[in-house]
């Protein structure tokens, strides 16, 4: 018992001092960084896991023996370059106007001779439904382009003041169909579904009954009375 006792107090004057020993030697300096690695920092436990997530994010796909994998890095930027391609389409590059829809335009006079159905659309730059409308326009165009004649007509041409009249167009769009005889069918007027282009122009190839012959919604007029073959047709104000 007394051998135990004696080893300990030999011991403990020995650690004391080499704690006091090292505590000496270490600069105040040397101090303040052996604190600040004692005390976590606030938050440090969230930034290492982010840190690991944002590098497991960036390290490209690797191979069995390590090295990064070509085949799908260059997959990968096929898929980001066909992705930029459809945003730069999306943004304007190939989108349908009214330029491409007069460019696709079967000749009226054309239209009513070569023996084919016809849909006309009577339209106007400044109108807003008409813009609305372009890419049901450019799909139809398109679509049935071997069976019909699409025929744009811009009510801002005063050149077609008698087919306004004949048609009795009031506002636009204006789309009407016409079978293989030039003979009139229906009429879609106005902000309409698309369906209701589409089933007539199938209804049209099919040489069958218009399922929308009178078809409307909300329609543009121009807000001036000069310059346009609609305002040359509309009745006069009295009031």
């Amino acid at each position: 018992m007394l051998h135990c006792d004696a080893v300990l107090a030999t011991q403990t004057p020995l650690c004391s001092f080499s704690c006091y020993r090292t505590s000496q030697l270490l600069s105040p300096r040397h101090k303040q960084r052996a604190q600040l690695r004692r005390v976590p920092r606030p938050g440090s436990l969230n930034n290492e896991a982010t840190d690991q997530q944002t590098q497991e994010n960036i390290t490209p796909p690797v191979n069995g023996s390590g090295q990064p994998d070509r085949r799908a890095v260059l997959a990968g930027a096929a898929v980001l370059l066909g992705t930029g391609r459809v945003l730069a389409t999306r943004a304007g590059k190939g989108a349908p106007s009214f330029a491409s829809l007069e460019k696709g335009s079967v000749d009226l006079d054309t239209a009513l001779a070569n023996g084919k159905p016809t849909i006309i659309e009577f339209y106007a730059a400044w109108c807003g439904i008409c813009r609305d409308l372009l890419p049901v326009s450019a799909e139809v165009q398109s679509t049935f382009k071997k069976n019909i004649n699409f025929v744009a007509l811009n009510i801002d041409n005063t050149k077609w003041t008698e087919e306004v009249s004949q048609f009795r167009v009031r506002g636009v769009p204006h789309f009407v169909f016409l079978d293989s005889q030039g003979r009139q069918l229906g009429a879609a007027v106005g902000r309409v579904p698309q369906q209701v282009i589409e089933d007539n122009a199938k209804a049209l190839v099919a040489g069958g009954k218009m399922p929308y012959a009178k078809s409307a919604g909300k329609t543009s007029t121009p807000d001036t009375a000069s310059g346009t073959a609609l305002k040359q047709t509309m009745p006069r104000d009295h009031a």
